[in-house]
């Protein structure tokens, strides 16, 4: 039996936030200690000691020397001055791509750190190498921390994200990041969780949404153009509401998103416009139209139940 401690140990985490420490230190090769609990130094002693270790996983057996966040590499063997290029062009590559993990990380840890309840199943091991590939070429900051929501829902219940998404996510340009967060404001679901944004064309242009920008979004993955109508129910989410038509249910025009879509509309933006609301109730002629706080949804056969609180209309 080992008398090693383990990381839960050493920095007193509870699950799930053990278990992000655990995966994270894996991937980097070293304990990934967050930031908001680094204990072990500065970090710049820290970057020092990274690239140190990191220039000996190189088979690098010269010295490193570090003088006003340069670095100058001495080895009597290697007289090519291009060879020496290579050696610390690899060393900053690589702890770059491990800084770019770390900072994903912390987003995840925030998500996680408040949470107490036990982790009991495992992330599947090629969904977490594809996750840590894909993360290590992620430098824009607002794609690492969509990259640390869905590693932190990974963790909360594993199978939860695609590895398509992760792919999709890796080619995304932050234009398109920037129009799908503006369009998600305006997205809706139905009663089978599928996400759609009204695709009539003058409820898109009083939100500032132009047909290039959804054309832009099919392009990148997340839409699907092929214009549509859904009809039938009077009920539909709005994020974390309920909105009900009451006595009517219109035939409304639609766009879908795709499957990766949904999957990115559900962590990146959480916000609700009433006018949006009012817009459609206008539109459709709806007569009577109310929205509430979904505190739970419970799923029986066909039947679907909510629990709801703070009903207010729609003007």
């Amino acid at each position: 039996m080992s008398n090693k401690p383990e990381i839960k140990d050493l920095l007193g985490l509870a699950e799930p936030a053990t278990k992000l420490i655990e995966i994270v230190s894996g991937a980097i090769g070293t304990i990934y200690e967050p930031r908001k609990i680094k204990k072990l130094a500065d970090a710049e002693a820290y970057r020092i000691q990274k690239l140190t270790t990191t220039a000996k996983e190189t088979n690098f057996k010269g010295e490193l020397e570090f003088l006003d966040g340069k670095i100058k590499i001495s080895n009597n063997s290697i007289s090519d001055q291009e060879i020496k290029s290579l050696v610390v062009n690899e060393v900053k590559r690589l702890f770059n791509e491990n800084e770019n993990i770390k900072r994903i990380a912390d987003f995840a840890y925030t998500e996680l750190e408040s949470d107490k309840v036990e982790v009991s199943e495992n992330i599947d091991e090629d969904w977490k190498n594809n996750f840590f590939d894909k993360g290590r070429k992620i430098y824009s900051e607002d794609l690492q921390f969509i990259f640390g929501k869905i590693l932190a829902g990974e963790i909360k219940q594993p199978g939860t994200y695609s590895k398509r998404l992760l792919g999709l996510l890796s080619n995304l340009s932050q234009k398109e990041a920037t129009i799908f967060n503006k369009i998600t404001k305006y997205t809706f679901k139905d009663n089978k969780n599928n996400s759609f944004i009204i695709s009539d064309n003058e409820i898109l242009k009083d939100f500032d949404i132009k047909l290039d920008e959804i054309i832009l979004l099919e392009e990148a993955g997340l839409i699907n153009t092929n214009p549509l109508t859904i009809s039938g129910t009077n009920i539909y989410q709005y994020k974390n509401y309920l909105i009900n038509f009451l006595d009517d249910k219109p035939t409304l025009q639609i766009y879908f998103l795709t499957k990766s879509g949904c999957e990115l509309e559900s962590i990146v933006n959480n916000e609700i416009n009433i006018d949006y609301l009012s817009k459609i109730k206008q539109k459709y002629k709806i007569q009577k139209m109310n929205y509430s706080i979904i505190l739970s949804r419970t799923e029986n056969e066909n039947e679907i139940k909510y629990s709801l609180s703070n009903t207010k209309y729609i003007d």
